[in-house]
């Protein structure tokens, strides 16, 4: 009797960041952020920095900038387009 093993593919995760956030998270997820090899189990990122307003499919993704205490943060606002038949 043979067995087979099953090993997860190794899966790219995209991360939308600012340039700024982008690179804290280059700094302190410095074993994930780098050109490989990664380990088993790990995945690995595929770096998406917007300066502003981006698509992913129909829906529309405005980042907003949001005091929170001593810092600011960033919020999404999300609208679908009119082509995906949602309201907008």
């Amino acid at each position: 009797m043979t067995a087979a093993v099953l090993r997860p593919a190794r899966r790219h995760a995209a991360i939308y960041a600012s340039e700024e956030t982008m690179v804290h998270l280059r700094r302190v997820f410095v074993y994930a952020f780098h050109q490989g090899p990664w380990p088993r189990g790990y995945f690995m990122p595929e770096e998406k920095v917007f300066a502003g307003s981006f698509e992913i499919g129909d829906l529309k993704i405005t980042p907003l900038d949001l005091p929170h205490g001593r810092m600011t943060t960033t919020g999404f606002y999300l609208n679908k387009t009119a082509a995906s038949g949602w309201p907008t």
